[in-house]
């Protein structure tokens, strides 16, 4: 009868700790968020991932405490990548079809393909110097810094050396009303 229950018990809480996507319940896993266009991983030998998290959420925690509110530029509707070019290569238009982006006026943004999000994370944008931090919640992920040039319908997003992470990265974002569908 104990052995029974023990097992039982393990059962239980083994399947509890499953680490699954269920679309948008805030459960992702890291094959989702570096499936995102933004977060692809570049060789080469970086400072640690530990040090340039810290050092990037303490960069975005400090600039989002100075200001009220995201631009409305960023956050109205959603953004499709609709180029990236990786620093050796470019995509061709139709190879991220479906993708999207969010900025959310509480300067967290969501990301995902057609109706799957993938995951999420903080950002800041500064408009004195068209600066985009981006930390994904995933820990494998990189921060991101890029030079962000806007006009309203297009973001054209330029990798920073900051990080050297996504140096020589550049991704045409284009803005759309809603999430892409099938």
């Amino acid at each position: 009868m104990r052995i029974s229950t023990l097992l039982i018990g393990i059962i239980f809480l083994l399947s509890c700790n499953q680490n699954t996507n269920t679309g948008d319940s805030g459960t992702f896993t890291e094959e989702d968020a570096l499936s995102f266009p933004l977060n692809m991983q570049k060789g080469g030998e970086y400072k640690s991932l530990d040090q340039i998290r810290v050092q990037a959420r303490t960069i975005i925690d400090h600039r989002v405490s100075q200001e009220e509110k995201a631009l409305a530029m960023l956050t109205y509707g959603y953004w499709w990548p609709e180029f990236v070019f990786n620093g050796s290569t470019m995509s061709s238009q139709d190879q991220y079809a479906g993708y999207w982006l969010k900025f959310n006026d509480d300067f967290t943004y969501n990301y995902g393909l057609y109706t799957k999000t993938l995951g999420k994370g903080k950002y800041h944008f500064r408009l004195d110097d068209n600066s985009l931090y981006m930390l994904d919640d995933q820990v494998a992920v990189e921060p991101k810094v890029w030079t962000a040039n806007h006009n309203g319908e297009v973001i054209a997003l330029v990798g920073s050396h900051e990080y050297g992470i996504n140096n020589g990265m550049q991704i045409k974002m284009v803005g759309l009303e809603q999430k892409p569908v099938k």
